[in-house]
């Protein structure tokens, strides 16, 4: 009776599962590192780059519809990282997942779907000098039918 509590109280954490990774990404470090000032700028995580790159990907995609991640997690079917000959040099990374997206109507209504991505990016710098991730081909968005699992 135990085990099955702890399976189904909304409390808990629930599985470690590395392939699903959080769609929240956190750009600055928090006040609990006392080895950094609060505030500042922290290193993002392959993961949290791809996160990045997808909304980088959905942006462009909305022209009449407005397309947002939805969810709190998206799962992480492959990933191919090539991080640069030297420290410091920008790395490539082809990300393929699925995760949940809403689209927005320009006449009110919303819809939710279910995609499985394919997202190829580099790590760059914007115009003011600050890290940044920008996308390039091949990256495709395929809906898929909404009943899949995550």
């Amino acid at each position: 009776m135990d085990h099955r509590r702890s399976l189904f109280d909304s409390k808990s954490k629930g599985s470690n599962d590395p392939s699903l990774q959080p769609t929240q990404v956190s750009f600055l470090h928090g006040a609990g590192d006392a080895r950094r000032k609060k505030g500042e700028l922290r290193q993002l995580s392959p993961d949290e780059k791809a996160v990045c790159a997808l909304r980088k990907v959905l942006t462009k995609m909305s022209t009449r519809e407005r397309y947002f991640l939805m969810g709190s997690h998206y799962r992480v079917l492959d990933r191919q990282i090539s991080p640069g000959a030297k420290a410091g040099e920008p790395g490539t990374y082809r990300f393929r997942g699925r995760c949940q997206i809403g689209v927005a109507h320009h006449s009110g209504e919303a819809a939710v779907k279910m995609i499985e991505f394919v997202v190829s990016f580099r790590d760059t710098k914007d115009t003011m000098g600050l890290p940044d991730v920008e996308y390039f081909d091949p990256t495709t968005i395929d809906e898929i039918p909404p009943s899949t699992p995550l």
